[in-house]
């Protein structure tokens, strides 16, 4: 197998990890694919472009609406022109400025926790780590979560860890099935969720740490 064929292989691999957003049969032969991804400490845009048409493609632009997580460009794509038959990579980094939690009521009892957390499957479950962020008291921690719309679900002690968990809903009815991990005056702070679109936790974890930081 020569190069070229080796890249066109790498690439069609890395297209089925992705997510479609615009398919060739209604984009005039372009094809756009794209993921989410958190990296050292940043939000990327990883986006494929495919060109089945019969023409070269250039001039490729990106614009965010107004959003719920305070998403905008950080800059242009970085993508040449692209040939018949080819496929382009780029992964931007997206300024990240959230005004106010993404977060609605997202009340939910007990029962309905526990029955949701065990009806998703361990693959909808994504973990972080937040590590300039400090716990000196849960209450006040919890207070402060309370006004940024996640709601106390239980807490427990696991040796020297303080665990919390917690509900919370953004736009369009998804939910968020929250642990929170700390120790109190370290300053590093655990974080799994549970939800059934674990592809925007990348944005979930940004907002959140942005708010708790500031």
């Amino acid at each position: 197998m020569n190069g070229i064929e080796s890249l066109t292989v790498l690439m069609t691999s890395i297209a089925a990890l992705l997510c479609l957003l615009l398919p060739s049969s209604t984009g005039q032969g372009l094809q756009i694919s794209a993921q989410l991804v958190r990296r050292d400490g940043q939000i990327f845009y990883n986006l494929l472009f495919e060109n089945n048409s019969q023409i070269p493609l250039d001039g490729f632009m990106i614009q965010f609406n107004k959003n719920m997580f305070g998403l905008a460009t950080a800059g242009p794509l970085q993508v040449p022109q692209l040939q018949p038959g080819n496929i382009s990579k780029d992964s931007s980094a997206y300024g990240f400025i959230p005004e106010r939690s993404p977060c609605e009521d997202g009340r939910m009892e007990r029962a309905t926790f526990l029955e949701t957390w065990k009806s998703l499957p361990d693959s909808n479950e994504v973990l972080n780590d937040f590590p300039g962020i400090i716990v000196n008291s849960v209450e006040a921690t919890l207070n402060w979560l309370v006004a940024l719309n996640m709601f106390f679900i239980a807490k427990r002690k696991h040796a020297n860890q303080e665990v919390l968990y917690l509900s919370a809903k953004i736009p369009r009815g998804i939910p968020f099935l929250i642990e929170l991990t700390a120790v109190i005056g370290v300053p590093v702070l655990k974080c799994a969720i549970k939800t059934p679109n674990p592809e925007i936790a990348p944005l979930f974890f940004e907002a959140i740490e942005t708010l708790l930081k500031n």
